[in-house]
């Protein structure tokens, strides 16, 4: 989601938009503890900008903002198979958070990055 109003200064960031749209009042570092500059896979863009992509911190986050709540909507980058580090697949991430999935995608059979 691009939106260049967040607090946190990256203009691929959605957390106003995420944190408006449920009422919530978590800090920008919970609800997106990762935002990177680049519009490139996680693992791409992190690697690219010095950062790590921790998947416990991620858990960590998640654990704080769903507290007491009951429906959180996590949003992933990219896809199932994208990779975040290393070896360590989005698919991954979704299994350790232990979160039902809804797959959004286009109806088309080449990638997206030949329609934008």
């Amino acid at each position: 989601m691009r939106d260049g109003g967040c607090r946190c200064g990256s203009a691929w960031c959605g957390c106003p938009a995420i944190a408006l749209g449920r009422g919530s009042s978590d800090s920008d570092e919970l609800l997106a503890p990762y935002r990177l500059q680049a519009p490139l896979s996680p693992a791409a863009a992190a690697k690219q900008a010095g950062t790590i992509i921790d998947p416990q911190h991620i858990r960590a986050c998640y654990d704080q903002v769903s507290a007491g709540k009951d429906l959180v909507i996590v949003e992933g980058a990219g896809g199932l198979m994208v990779p975040l580090r290393g070896g360590y697949l989005m698919a991954d991430l979704v299994r350790q958070l232990n979160v039902p999935l809804l797959v959004v995608a286009r109806p088309v059979l080449e990638p997206s990055t030949t329609r934008c």
